[in-house]
């Protein structure tokens, strides 16, 4: 009996499941796309982390050249 349980909810939870997560996905909007401000934050978010990304590579590479400089014994 338990055996059977399982092959109904396998058979007919599954395609609800994926409704109900594709519901929540796309928050109840028709179109499924995203509001065009959230789409302006993230895209300027996208940017700043960019940026952030590539000033972290430059501190890395002046950090690893005072590294080397100060393990230099003093001639």
């Amino acid at each position: 009996m338990g055996f059977l349980v399982f092959i109904a909810l396998l058979v007919f939870g599954a395609p609800i499941a994926k409704a109900i997560a594709h519901r929540i996905a796309h928050d109840g909007s028709k179109q499924g796309l995203p509001d065009p401000e959230l789409r302006r934050q993230l895209q300027a978010t996208e940017q700043r982390l960019a940026e952030t990304e590539s000033r972290l590579g430059t501190l890395e590479e002046k950090l690893d050249f005072y590294e080397k400089l100060l393990s230099k014994p003093k001639e």
